[in-house]
């Protein structure tokens, strides 16, 4: 039986693909504003969890889960813009 790893945020569909070779995965999407009681629930069933930073990972949602094995924090961020390249015409 393979183990249970909850995401609390959409990620990329290649994020979901790798996990999914090795981990049945739940997917809850984001919300802001989610409560203690909230990531108890959603994280009930979970061997693992990754969550976002503003989910709150409290000592009462880890004593409440205490089939968790691991949880990791994604900061999501905007990446810069790819520089744009320039070319120069060959002086002949």
């Amino acid at each position: 039986m393979k183990s249970t790893i909850v995401l609390t945020a959409q990620f990329p569909p290649i994020a979901r693909a790798l996990l999914a070779g090795e981990f049945e995965v739940v997917v809850h999407p984001t919300e802001h504003d989610r409560d203690e009681e909230a990531m108890i629930t959603i994280l009930s069933e979970a061997d693992g969890a990754i969550t976002l930073l503003s989910d709150p990972i409290t000592r009462n949602v880890l004593e409440a889960n205490p089939n968790l094995r691991i949880v990791a924090n994604l900061r999501r961020r905007r990446l810069p813009a790819p520089a744009r390249r320039t070319t120069t015409a060959a002086a002949g």
